[in-house]
């Protein structure tokens, strides 16, 4: 990864944003290949298995690119307290650009 990084910086920016979506892409597909299954409980502290932004920020994270500052909303389904990413929050990242809004 460092070599990748040394390589995109006398690239310029736009090729390390690529390496890195490249890494992120490859990682996430990794992930689904060993079958993880949907974390029901929605634990971040638990990466046996994974909800939907917890793969988004543990994929990045695992390939040298954590995500800063993403907030966590708190959520009151059926009896369960959870106070997790959801999708929405990722776009709070300083991370993260929105390019389109619907």
């Amino acid at each position: 990864m460092q070599e990748m990084r040394i390589q995109a910086a006398e690239q310029g920016v736009g090729k390390f944003r690529i390496i890195v979506v490249e890494l992120f892409r490859a990682k996430a597909v990794e992930i689904y290949k060993r079958h993880t299954l949907f974390d029901h409980d929605y634990d971040e502290s638990d990466t046996t298995k994974l909800f939907c932004t917890e793969l988004v920020t543990f994929a990045f994270d695992r390939v040298g690119c954590p995500l800063k500052d993403v907030p966590r909303s708190t959520l009151n389904l059926l009896g369960m307290h959870l106070h997790c990413a959801l999708p929405s929050d990722l776009l709070e990242s300083k991370d993260f650009k929105s390019v389109r809004r619907f």
